[in-house]
This record gives structure tokens, sequence and C-alpha cells, in this order.
């Protein structure tokens, strides 16, 4: 307080703000500060010692009570009560020309406190969408319009990664607020405003991060609105899709060349030895009677190096060029690319401590998506195949006339592993090649889908791999000299064929001469065949059924991260020519004539989609001095609470009504069965004074 005074009371205020959102009342201030010095006065005799703290605390409580005087707005009590209604109420005091920053900003002193900020972390939801809903209304009078759009995202630009984190539940109205539709229709179309500025392009001009916080929200619901299938679709068809189809143009050329080097090259000699010695194999097996001819004379020339005509060892010359041109290119670009991709990511990711938890493992951030860590699988497999290279060992074996073969004695023992690893390369090749189902949004989502339901397809395999391993323990038990059930491994793999089909009728004949083995197999079948796959079959229709729901807004969420993946790439200049064409700066007109707000682009959508019967435009006559209040609105009290207030009061009448009508209805027959009673006594008192009258004029009669 005493070094640093001016920093010390910015502190202080900051901290008096914290209190106005929590509603703390100023009157406790006096006794706490009371209390702590009588503390401080038990524990020391020092007067001086005293009397400073009583004087440094006596100043925090004052700047403290005088902070919360002035931050204590009608809006943020209305924030503490979590009230819609009274918040509108709270705004409607406001002049129409500060209405917004009631709302945003309340400053004491340098510190400022936001109530729709507030309103989010504190959990006072339905005070903050009363808020957001308040801010993206637009209102009119007869000078000018007024929409808190720009004022909003300019007090809060990371108001969408916000309302993610902590309230996903106002996505929808805050997006909703964005869009404007026209009460009339022209020749079957309705006028749609998109205001999309602030979703599409940041305060420095550079791609908005609000379809990446989207995106990473994972929504499948949230994403699927209408304008952010424009926002995502515009950027993606007139920006992005360009430059991914680049990248992805090099990655298909890359695996073709891949695919010409393990796959194609290293058999084009081999066809016609296998047709060749196919014929002279025939020709044998006839001599025989027997067709293995074929087959052996055609297995004895396909090799993975190649087999050249007229029984050659290796292929022609210009083979092993292609082929050793197409593995240098594959090594040399393909491998380079990958090498320096996650090399950069890495130390990127060590410069900004982006570490991933993965088990008992620390793992850069980048590799939490499947598509990286196949690409370092790709990079680890082909750096592995270029120490195995058999070209490379048999450089040193190798003369003029069989140069860049395969064969040679350390050719020929790394041959097998080399070929394991080219499978496994070409297969992630492909794997990675399912980032073009982007594309087409239908593609995407069937894509989607299938990797939804994998994991029940690898319950499927758990439960199926239980079984083999128990029934094959079970029958090596047995006594029994079946030659497919001799031992463990034999026995699983026998099961596992019998699971997909593969065991042929001639070995089930077998089985016929041991029962024991026979029920055991049985009871395997029924286990297996009927039970788990028609269970793995109504699993599938349950995910399936469960993700279909949610299948465009799966494809949806993927467009949407290969287009923050891929945006980084993008030229400025393409970039700067995309906003500049869209034209946000320019006002766009509500109708003929009537030219509206800027930052947004009109579209026309069919007049049956979303039917609006109430213009969206709150136009009020009058006044127009921005000091001035906006006119109470008609209906102001018809949302929900006000109709369930106005139901509960007349419930009310009509419940004391019918117990007050009860009540005198009592009375009224009480009174009513006494005076009864006292005619009939007065009636019966007169009757019996006349009694000898009338018997005596009934004699007489």
């Amino acid at each position: 307080m005493y070094k640093d005074p001016k920093r010390m009371v910015e502190d202080i205020s900051a901290l008096g703000l914290r209190h106005v959102g929590y509603g703390i009342p100023t009157d406790l201030f006096g006794p706490f500060v009371t209390a702590c010095v009588q503390v401080i006065r038990s524990l020391t005799e020092d007067d001086k010692a005293e009397e400073a703290f009583r004087w440094s605390l006596s100043l925090i409580s004052r700047i403290l009570t005088r902070v919360i005087n002035e931050g204590s707005t009608i809006v943020m009590k209305a924030i503490n009560t979590n009230s819609a209604k009274g918040l509108r109420k709270a705004v409607g005091c406001a002049p129409r020309g500060k209405r917004a920053l009631w709302m945003l900003n309340i400053q004491v002193g340098t510190q400022s406190i936001s109530p729709l900020l507030w309103a989010i972390e504190t959990g006072s939801l339905e005070a903050a969408k009363a808020i957001i809903q308040d801010l993206l209304t637009i209102r009119a009078d007869r000078d000018r319009y007024y929409y808190g759009m720009d004022i909003m995202f300019e007090r809060h630009a990371d108001i969408i990664k916000r309302l993610c984190a902590d309230a996903p539940a106002l996505l929808p109205a805050l997006l909703d607020g964005l869009v404007w539709r026209s009460r009339t229709t022209e020749n079957g179309l309705r006028r749609v405003n998109c205001y999309i500025k602030h979703l599409l392009v940041d305060a420095d001009g550079e791609f908005n991060k609000a379809i990446e916080w989207i995106t990473d929200n994972q929504d499948a619901k949230v994403v699927c609105h209408p304008l952010l299938t424009i926002v995502t679709d515009m950027v993606w068809s007139k920006v992005a899709f360009r430059t991914f189809l680049v990248l992805k143009v090099w990655f298909l050329f890359t695996l073709v060349i891949f695919v010409m080097s393990q796959s194609i090259l290293n058999h084009l000699s081999a066809v016609e030895a296998i047709n060749s010695g196919g014929a002279s194999g025939a020709a044998s097996g006839a001599a025989s009677g027997t067709a293995s001819g074929v087959a052996s004379g055609a297995a004895s020339q396909r090799r993975l190096g190649g087999a050249g005509v007229d029984g050659a060892d290796v292929n022609s010359f210009e083979v092993r060029v292609g082929i050793f041109m197409c593995r240098c290119f594959i090594y040399l670009c393909s491998l380079g690319q990958w090498l320096l991709f996650h090399v950069r990511s890495s130390l990127r990711d060590y410069r900004r401590r982006e570490f991933a938890k993965v088990g008992y493992m620390t793992i850069p951030a980048y590799l939490v998506n499947w598509q990286d860590v196949a690409s370092l699988c790709l990079t680890c497999i082909l750096l592995c195949m270029v120490g195995l290279e058999p070209i490379i060992h048999c450089m040193s074996e190798a003369d003029s006339e069989h140069i860049f073969t395969e064969h040679c004695d350390e050719g020929e023992r790394l041959l097998f592993v080399y070929s394991m690893m080219s499978t496994g390369a070409m297969l992630i090749y492909f794997l990675l090649l399912t980032d073009l189902s982007v594309f087409s949004t239908r593609v995407s989502a069937f894509a989607l889908v299938c990797s939804k339901v994998l994991s029940e397809v690898a319950l499927f395999l758990f439960g199926l791999l239980f079984f083999v391993l128990a029934f094959a323990c079970a029958v090596s038990s047995l006594e029994q000299d079946d030659p497919d059930f001799a031992g463990i491994p034999l026995s699983a793999l026998q099961l596992f064929k019998m699971t997909l089909g593969m065991f042929s009728g001639s070995h089930y004949d077998m089985l016929m001469d041991y029962p024991a083995l026979m029920v055991a197999i049985f009871i395997y079948v029924i286990t297996t065949i009927i039970f788990l796959l028609n269970l793995l079959i109504a699993q599938l229709n349950c995910a399936y059924q469960e993700c279909y729901q949610d299948m465009l807004g799966f494809a949806r969420l993927n467009r949407g991260k290969v287009v923050t993946e891929t945006m980084p790439s993008v030229p400025r200049k393409r970039w700067n020519r995309f906003v500049a064409q869209l034209r946000l700066d320019e006002r766009v007109e509500f109708g003929e004539g009537d030219i509206g707000l800027a930052g947004g682009i009109q579209v026309f959508e069919p007049a049956s989609m979303n039917v609006t019967t109430v213009d969206m435009i709150r136009r009020f006559g009058g006044s127009t001095s921005q000091a001035a209040q906006w006119p109470e609105e008609d209906a102001a009290g018809d949302d929900d609470e006000d109709r369930f207030d106005r139901i509960e009061k007349l419930i009310e009448k009509a419940m004391k009504r019918v117990t007050g009508g009860t009540k005198g209805g009592k009375k009224k027959q009480a009174g009513d069965s006494s005076a009864g009673q006292d005619s009939s006594d007065r009636v019966g008192a007169s009757g019996g004074d006349g009694s000898g009258d009338h018997d005596g004029d009934d004699s007489e009669s």
C-alpha cells in the first residue's frame, strides 16, 4: 500500500468488482475491520502498529465499499438472482445508445467487469441467455438500426470459446441471433441475412478460430446450424478446397509411385514367366494325369524380386532401373516429408509445453489425432525399409549386368522381412487415403459411422478369441487322435476356420469317429456362429441407429476439422481476395430500398423451410434520440415465465372464489334453515290458536 499505491488500489478495485458479482453486502465491511483490529490488539501492544493496521484496513474497506456501490448496478443484481425477466426490466431503463454497454461493461476506475461474462462463469444461464438475445435483437427507429453484434464481439472476441467451455446450451441462441429472416417472400423464396463477419474474420483480418472452437466442442447437433453450415461450406469450397486438393494430389502421386515400386514393376516380367511356366506345367500335368504341373510351374517362377523370361533369375535392366528410381523417390520425397513434419510438430509441442497423457505415457499433443499417429507409423516403417532395402545390400556384389538387383545372399536373407514392411506401409498409405471422404458429406458420414461401430466389432473379436481359446484347451484335453485337433495351436486354428466358414465338409465327416469331440464342436458352433454372430448383428444395428441420427453432424465436424487444419496453408493473397469478394463492410438490405446492417451476406431459402410470420426487427416510432429509452414492447410479457405467473394468479383467484363461495353458501344455508325454523314455529303457534274454529268449520261442513 505504501510502496506502490496505484497498483495496490487497482488490485483492490478488481477484488471489489468480484464482490459485486458475488452480491456481498457492504454493511459487513465495518464489523470485519473491527474484528481484525481487535485480533491484532490481542497480539501486540504497539499502538503505532495497531493504528497503522487500522488505517490501512479502513482504507481498503472504503475502497471496496465505493467500488461495490458503484458497480452494483441493477443489471448485476438481476444476474445474481438469475432472472431473465428482471434483467429485461433492468436494461429497459437504459438509453438506447448505451443499452449494449450496460450488459457488457461495468467500469469502476481502471477496472471493468462484463455482466455477460460474469453470468456465464457463475452459471446464471437464464440471465446470460436473456443478455445474448437482447444484444442480438435488431431494433430500429426512424433514423438508424441498433444491433449489438459488433460491440459484443469487440468486447469478447472469444465469446464462442467461452460458451463452448462453460455454457454450450447458449450456442444455439447466439447463432440464431446472427440470422435474420424476412417475413415476406419473393417468388417462393425468402431473404435471409447471415451476419458471419465475426465467425469468419478476426480483428487482425485473419481466419477466425470460431469454427475450430465449435469443431473441438464435438457437438454434432450445433455444428449443423444453418449459419455454421454456410460458413464452413463457403470457406471449404472457395478457399480451403484448392489447398487441400494440392496436398492430397501430392499424397496420391506418392502412393501411385509406391504401388508401382512394390506391387507392379517387380511382377511385370513374372507374368510372362508364369504364362510360359504354366504352359509347360500344363503339358507335364497332362502327361502325368494331374493339374499340379500348372500350380508348381507358376509358383516356382513367382517371386517378390521378379523372375525374368526364359528362366532368368532377375528382372530386365529397364524394370530394375524403374524400381530403383521409384524407391529412391519414396525414400527421399515421401519419407523426407514425413520426417520433416513430425520433427517440426514435436519441437513445436515441446516448446509450447503441449503434451497429452495416454495411459502412463506422455506424448506430444499433435499425436492425439489418429492420422498423425498413422503417419508416424508409416514414417517408422519407411525408415526400416531403407535399412532393409535389398537393392542397397546387393550393391557391393552386383556386377554391370546385374546392377540394381535384389538377388544376392544378403538380399535373399532380407527379402521376406522387407516384404512384410512393404505390406504394412501399403495398408497405412491406403488408410490415410480416407481423408478424401471429406469431398462429400455423404461419403464422409458413411466413413465416420464405420469408425463409430468398430468398437462393437472389437468386442465381438474379443469374445470370439475367448471362446476359441477355451474350446481349444478343452478339446486338447480330450482323449482323441484327430489330426486337426492335435494340440492347442492347431485346435484354435481349426475353430477359427469353423467360425469363418473355412472348415471343409470332409473334415466335419471325420468328427463322426470322435463322439465327444463332435459334441464339443457342436457346442462351440452354437455358441459362436449362432449366438455371437447374431449378437454382433444386433449390436451393429443398435450402434448404427444411435449414430445415424447424428451422422450428418459427424460429417460436418470432420469437414470443419479439415478446414481448420488446411487454412494455415492457404496463401494470404487468396484469403484476402475471398474476404474482399464477400464485401462484409457493406450494408445488407432488409428489403427493397431498406438498407440494413453491415457484416453479413444475403442468401435466399425456400419460403417453406423456416416459416416466419412476425417481423424479426423491432421497429419503434417517436423520439430518435440515443439518450431516450426504448418504449416498452407489447409482447414483453408474453414469455413462458409471465404466462405461468398469470396462470398461477388465475388459479389462486379461482380457488379463492370457490373457497369463499363455499363458506358463503354454508352461512346462507344455515341462515335459511334457522329462518325457516322460526317461520315454522310461528306458523305452528298460529295454527294452535285457531284449531277449534277449523274443527267447527269441518264439522259443519
